[in-house]
């Protein structure tokens, strides 16, 4: 894989799992409580599979996509 496609693909990755992680307030407002700890956990479950899967394999080769490293470097940067 290319790194602009990469590229792509990290960012679109990031959003899918904003939008999943967006859900889960309105999930815990609209469902029972075992069908929002089930949901939840599913939610939990896709990001993870994200993060290991894909995420991971696209960090081997590029590590400069990492986007925990943007979010690290902003922390560093502050203290």
């Amino acid at each position: 894989m290319e790194h602009d496609v990469a590229k792509k693909l990290i960012d679109s990755l990031e959003e899918v799992n904003k939008t999943l992680f967006k859900q889960i307030n309105i999930i815990k407002a609209k469902c029972s409580e075992e069908e929002a700890r089930y949901y939840t956990r599913e939610l939990a479950r896709v990001s993870g599979v994200i993060d290991c899967n894909i995420y991971s394999q696209i960090i081997k080769k590029y590590p400069d996509l990492d986007p925990l490293k943007e979010a690290e470097e902003k922390l560093n940067a502050g203290l």
